[in-house]
């Protein structure tokens, strides 16, 4: 078979990873493996182990020349905005807030935050679901909490 033109079919296929101790290490993986462009939007991204792990890969991809591009809810990941987006703007990698907070006291209470999360590697894969940049979804780091995000 064939795609656009005459363009192999690429076989696809998915794995249903449940929580952050399945998602993460898959994340890092495949990020790391990048060799032309990163895309990433993400609702919740927090300034912690899993958040600071791939800001890392991310400054590492973009001194190999990679293009990164990031969209990321401006309140829901706004304890990034100290650090981990200034260390990514500096590294030359584009990082927009999507739908920015003027007025932060309507922010939580206003239901038109992005809360997508999604991550495009290479246009070869791609990470989608519930899991945002936090280590509260992941159980192999100790937070109080149980996160499944498959039922």
């Amino acid at each position: 078979m064939h795609g656009i033109g005459n363009e192999p079919l690429h076989e696809s296929y998915f794995t249903l990873l449940v929580n952050g101790e399945k998602k993460f290490p898959e994340v890092l993986r495949e990020l790391a493996a990048a060799k032309h462009f990163i895309n990433m939007e993400y609702y919740a991204w927090e300034n912690d182990i899993r958040g600071n792990q791939i800001k890392d890969v991310l400054l590492l991809k973009a001194r190999e020349g990679l293009k990164i591009r990031i969209l990321y809810d401006d309140y829901a990941s706004r304890k990034i905005k100290p650090n981990i987006i200034k260390e990514l703007k500096r590294a030359g990698i584009a990082v927009v807030p999507k739908i920015k907070v003027r007025l932060a006291f309507l922010a939580n209470r206003m239901n038109h935050r992005d809360h997508r999360k999604i991550i495009i590697v290479d246009g070869l894969t791609g990470f989608v679901g519930g899991i945002n940049i936090s280590d509260r979804y992941d159980n192999s780091i100790d937070t109080g909490l149980y996160w499944r995000d498959t039922r």
